[in-house]
């Protein structure tokens, strides 16, 4: 019998249900909830300011 034909048990099935299931709670946490209190603090430290652009120069004056 080769490797591939062999079914997979039931025990190798719920196993990999499982993994699949905890993978997806951990992700939805992290998207979710898990970061929004470090987005927040980073937001009220960050300072921000304007930038004003010099005035341009005078234009020259063309040679006689």
């Amino acid at each position: 019998m080769a490797y591939s034909d062999q079914k997979m048990s039931g025990g190798k099935v719920g196993a990999l249900v499982i993994v699949a299931l905890i993978h997806v709670a951990l992700g939805y946490a992290f998207i979710t909830g898990l970061a929004t209190n470090f987005v927040k603090k980073q937001v009220e430290k960050l300072n921000t300011f304007d930038v004003e652009e010099p005035p341009p120069p005078p234009p020259e004056e063309p040679p006689p």
